[in-house]
């Protein structure tokens, strides 16, 4: 099913919101963007030694972001705690899936500004995502993180 013009530019406006907020620190802001029961998910990291993910429903959303946010997992990935991080998401693909619900995956890449050093291309991945049409607009059910690595 094809989706509206109006529909497509606020699922694009998620995807940037999503990595916007993290960037700004809104951990709040972020979870905001799923579903009450939404789940984020990601697989086993070997080179990192992190167990495969799955964070559901919205105070497990803004706790684990959070930690995002203050660089808990930073040193586990090879990077000085606090360094500063950015997100951004490319090449978007968008899909109806019925009359309220959408399929999306994008492009993730995450870059590091380490002082005294240019930004370097640290992490990349894919977005797989199930969307929902609620009354307060489009929201994430579903996303699964693959990265790259």
């Amino acid at each position: 099913m094809d989706l509206s013009a109006q529909d497509y530019v606020a699922l694009l406006e998620l995807y940037s919101r999503s990595t916007r907020l993290i960037g700004s620190g809104d951990a709040e802001g972020w979870a905001d963007l799923f579903t009450a029961d939404g789940v984020f998910a990601m697989p086993a990291i070997e080179a990192f030694g992190a167990p495969p993910l799955e964070v559901r429903g919205r105070k497990a959303l803004v706790g684990y972001i959070r930690q995002v946010i203050e660089g808990t997992f930073d040193a586990q990935i090879g990077l000085a705690p606090g360094t500063k991080k950015r997100h951004q998401v490319t090449n978007v693909l968008l899909e109806g899936d019925g009359p309220a619900a959408a399929k999306g995956s994008a492009y993730l890449l995450m870059s590091v500004l380490e002082s005294g050093h240019p930004p370097r291309l640290f992490g990349m991945g894919v977005y797989t995502d199930r969307f929902v049409k609620t009354p307060d607009g489009w929201k994430i059910a579903h996303r699964l993180l693959t990265p790259d690595a």
